[in-house]
């Protein structure tokens, strides 16, 4: 989708204005996501937001160190949720990173 493959191909769609990555304990693909992320030109700039069950600072770090603007922990809280969500709109309006 985000880069208009296959089904998506010659769409006229929008790039997302915000990714949301899931990434649980032991899988390496939501990290592989958050660099995969962060070196395409095309993605780069787009915020990301982290949803995981692990309270591990270390992952939060991990995914802070690997582009994520966010990082909060499931079950989620929608009173946090909507306050990281905000500030990263906020963020994202203003134009800083």
């Amino acid at each position: 989708y985000i880069h208009r493959k296959g089904q998506y191909q010659g769409s006229a769609t929008l790039p997302p204005r915000m990714i949301f990555v899931e990434i649980e304990r032991g899988a390496e693909s939501g990290l592989w996501l958050l660099d995969r992320l962060q070196i395409d030109p095309e993605t780069a700039a787009i915020p990301v937001v982290v949803l995981t069950r692990n309270t591990s600072c270390s992952w939060n770090d991990d995914s802070l160190a690997r582009g994520a603007r966010a990082y909060v922990v499931k079950p989620i809280n929608k009173a946090e949720y909507m306050s990281k969500v905000a500030q990263l709109v906020a963020q994202w309006l203003s134009g800083s990173k």
